[in-house]
């Protein structure tokens, strides 16, 4: 997701893609929300993990939804809350992310700065 100033469009969701390639991902779970990866195990450990889990996916099916809802342009007032969801679930994508922040990830190399 990004925040910009100063655009016609405030904010963008993306869906980061998993077709980066690793030597091997095996035990690793991934968050859509942030493109990064849990240890398998630390989520089966963690209430709280598998809670993050059950959200970020739960948000996925959401903004999949939303993308295959897509109004027609000239129904404008249908477009502009089809927009406004967009800025809701940017928030949950923003709350997803800042809650698996502290989290031990792997974070693709393109995320790390």
């Amino acid at each position: 997701m990004t925040f910009r100033t100063g655009s016609r469009r405030s904010c963008r969701l993306r869906l980061h893609s998993g077709t980066r390639s690793y030597a091997s991902m095996q035990n690793w779970v991934r968050l859509s929300s942030s493109g990064w990866y849990l240890f398998l195990d630390d989520v089966l450990a963690d209430p709280a993990m598998q809670d993050l889990m059950g959200a970020d996916s739960c948000w996925q099916f959401a903004v999949e939804d939303w993308r295959n809802r897509r109004p027609r342009r000239f129904a404008v007032a249908a477009h502009r809350r089809w927009r406004d969801e967009e800025m809701d679930l940017a928030a949950e994508q923003a709350r997803l992310v800042a809650l698996s922040a502290p989290m031990r990830t792997l974070r693709p190399f393109a995320d790390q700065g």
